[in-house]
């Protein structure tokens, strides 16, 4: 039976083994099927140095792409953020939008430049360092520091 690739999340799969004995051996193997092209997209950048005006809306953009270099275009995304003190993030909390295009802290997805964005409102937030987290359907997390002054 092949190995089920295609579709997200947590799989297994299951090896017999017989010795020339007839001694039988099984194990049960795990392995996970997450996306593997993940890329931030500008004004958002990668090394910590964004620099956003508090009160401002940050968007923050980001490329999917599959296993064979295609735009994966039905992902579920969330956004959450935590203030970094002493360079440690606090208490983390769900992101929340500016405007109407987004709904709760999902991002949406647009077809034109093939990303993922949220309008990031900053106005309720406070001056200083915070970690965004990127939350994929995946079941992996996706991380980037943004500062607001």
């Amino acid at each position: 039976e092949p190995l089920d690739t295609f579709t997200l999340g947590t799989k297994s799969f299951a090896i017999t083994a017989v010795d020339g004995a007839g001694n039988q051996n099984s194990k049960s193997i795990i392995y996970y099927v997450r996306y593997p092209l993940f890329t931030f997209l500008p004004p958002i950048k990668t090394d910590g140095s964004s620099v956003f005006k508090l009160g401002s809306a940050v968007p923050v953009k980001f490329q999917l792409r599959d296993g064979n270099d295609n735009f994966v275009t039905n992902a579920v995304a969330k956004l959450y953020l935590a203030k970094i003190e002493k360079g440690v993030p606090t208490h983390e909390i769900e992101a929340v939008a500016s405007g109407k295009a987004n709904v709760g802290n999902l991002f949406r997805y647009s077809s034109d430049g093939n990303l993922y964005t949220f309008e990031l409102a900053t106005e309720n937030l406070t001056v200083g360092s915070w970690r965004l987290r990127i939350e994929l359907d995946d079941g992996t997390s996706k991380y980037v520091s943004i500062s607001l002054k």
